[in-house]
């Protein structure tokens, strides 16, 4: 929506537009987060994640007004989002699934993912209903300012909510470093490059 209706892109310009941000999703998930989860531990690894969404966010929102490019506008931002959000997946899988007991594992990542599907298919609902609600309000969405006014209040909201978590992060995980398990079962599914795979999915 962002590049299609205040820049102008098709979709298939759109589609390309985001592959840079993928890559760098893919590389940070697959070369970083296996050696950072071990060395920093998932508390900061967390933060830092949701530090980094929220500030990407908080860029998007900043630099969204009519005349604004991709490459100074979107490019920076959302790459600093790309960077961040595999760190959100792991650094919030990896505690919750250690947690409970190894035959509750499975039924424990199936409840984890349908809350983060639920979560990425309500907020990607609620940013276009605003932007639009906002622009129907504000000169209609043919509005090349009402509708940039829109898009930037919701991602200043998302921003707001990332930063909250980024607190959360901190309060709430207890301060360790990961560590490979000596005995007993084997947390399989806390691997850091497998969990960095799912944040692909909601990236846009």
């Amino acid at each position: 929506m962002l590049l299609q209706k205040t820049m102008g892109y098709s979709a298939m310009a759109a589609g390309f537009a985001v592959l840079p941000i993928a890559a760098v999703n893919m590389a940070v998930a697959r070369t970083a987060l296996p050696q950072a989860v071990p060395r920093f531990g998932h508390r900061a690894v967390l933060a830092t994640g949701m530090a980094l969404v929220a500030a990407g966010t908080a860029g998007l929102a900043a630099g969204l007004h009519p005349g604004a490019t991709y490459a100074t506008a979107v490019l920076p931002a959302s790459i600093l989002f790309a960077t961040g959000l595999p760190a959100v997946f792991v650094g919030a899988t990896a505690p919750a699934l250690q947690a409970v007991p190894g035959e509750h594992t499975g039924s424990a990542s199936g409840v984890l993912n349908t809350a983060q599907r639920l979560g990425a298919a309500l907020g990607l609902t609620a940013l276009p209903l605003l932007a639009t609600h906002w622009a129907a309000r504000h000169g209609g969405p043919s509005e090349p300012h009402a509708l940039s006014d829109g898009l930037r209040l919701g991602l200043a909201g998302a921003a707001a909510l990332a930063a909250v978590g980024t607190l959360s992060a901190l309060a709430m995980l207890p301060r360790y470093r990961a560590t490979a398990p000596k005995t007993g079962r084997q947390h399989t599914s806390a691997d850091p490059a497998a969990i960095g795979d799912q944040a692909t999915d909601g990236e846009a």
